[in-house]
C-alpha cells in the first residue's frame, strides 16, 4: 500500500503523462478526420480516452498499485 503522497505521485506521474499524450493524439486524429470538431465532441473524445486508459491497463494486468482496488 502506497502511503505518502509523493510516492503515489511518483508511481502515477508516468501514467498521467501517457494519458495526456494519448488524449492529444486522439484529438489530433479527430481534428484531421473532422475539420471543424465542436467543443463537446472534443470533450467526449478526451473523456473516452481518460476512462479507457485505466480499463485497458486492468485488462493487460499493468495497473499501478494506487489504482488497484
Amino acid at each position: 500500500m502506497v502511503e505518502s503522497y509523493g510516492e503515489r505521485l511518483r508511481i502515477l506521474a508516468p501514467h498521467y503523462i501517457a494519458m495526456i499524450v494519448l488524449i492529444l493524439l486522439a484529438l489530433t486524429i479527430a481534428d484531421y478526420l473532422v475539420e471543424d470538431l465542436a467543443f463537446l465532441y472534443r470533450l467526449a473524445v478526451a473523456a473516452i480516452v481518460a476512462i479507457a486508459y485505466p480499463i485497458f491497463l486492468r485488462m493487460i494486468g499493468k495497473t499501478p498499485e494506487p489504482w488497484q482496488r
